[in-house]
């Protein structure tokens, strides 16, 4: 994945943290017969790494919490 990203400016891009096939493995197949009373929170780490236009080493780090339960259809 790549994006230009000009000084100053802001983007909007979209990546996978959770994979689908990961709600059929443990720990979140465990949820399943729980119903909304189980909660697994998680929390993420995301690191981007790139350069600049001229070559200098660029990164970024950003943090998210991931609640996991059995949200049923109601």
């Amino acid at each position: 994945m790549s994006i230009l990203i000009e000084v100053d400016a802001t983007a909007n891009i979209s990546f996978i943290i959770v994979r689908e096939v990961a709600k059929a493995e443990p720990p979140l197949l465990g949820l399943y017969d729980i119903g909304g009373e189980g909660v697994l929170e998680v929390k993420a780490r995301v690191d981007f790494y790139g350069q600049d236009m001229v070559g200098n080493w660029v990164e970024a780090t950003g943090f998210l919490t991931i609640f996991f339960t059995n949200y049923a259809d109601e």
